[in-house]
């Protein structure tokens, strides 16, 4: 029985001996675990906060994309209305009926604005009296147009060419059928107008 004994007294001092090595170690290894852990927290962490970052761009790209697509299609639509309302009043230009001399001056004025405008306006009983005794009408189309720079504030530059029976109207030599302008337009609310005529 002593030497059972014994053997016994070994056994539960090599479990006491493994188990304080066993606290010993986990003791030893607690900062470690603690501070992997904590590597894993502040790795979970910045994958947290990186993964916000990016989804939080994307939103800020995606509003910015859309902004810009819409003032891009707001920009190509101001551009045809221009190059539209300047082909339409160039051609209203001349477009002359001497049978209808008082219709072609209020044609002429709904469609010009400013210094344009004006002198239609002041000269009106005398264009009136000119256009009456044309012996044939007037005809004309815009073979191009397109926008010069920036449309800035209201006003856009238009360079044109068109075609016309009787350019004189606006102000070339008689001899030319084709005149090649620079239309400044003015944006008149619902439309645009010319303003001035520069022959190129």
């Amino acid at each position: 029985m002593s030497a059972a004994s014994h053997r016994v007294d070994k056994a539960r001092q090599r479990v006491a001996l493994a188990g304080t090595a066993a606290k010993q170690a986990r003791a030893t290894a607690a900062p470690a675990i603690e501070a992997r852990t904590e590597r894993r927290r502040g790795r979970l962490w910045l994958t947290v906060v990186a993964g916000a970052i990016v989804a939080l761009v994307l939103v800020v790209i995606t509003i910015v994309l859309l902004i810009a697509h819409h003032g891009a299609e707001a920009d190509r639509d101001r551009d045809e209305a221009v190059l539209d309302d300047t082909r339409s009043a160039v051609a209203t230009m001349l477009t002359i009926d001497p049978s209808h001399p008082e219709e072609f001056v209020d044609q002429a004025i709904a469609v010009t604005s400013g210094e344009q405008r004006q002198r239609l306006e002041d000269s009106r009983e005398q264009l009136v009296e000119v256009i009456g005794e044309l012996r044939v009408p007037s005809t004309g189309q815009v073979l191009s147009a397109g926008i010069v720079g920036e449309v800035d504030g209201g006003s856009a530059q238009v360079l044109v060419v068109a075609e016309g029976t009787n350019p004189t109207v606006l102000g070339a030599d008689p001899s030319q059928s084709r005149v090649a302008l620079l239309v400044t337009m003015k944006d008149s609310g619902d439309h645009w107008t010319i303003d001035r005529t520069e022959l190129q």
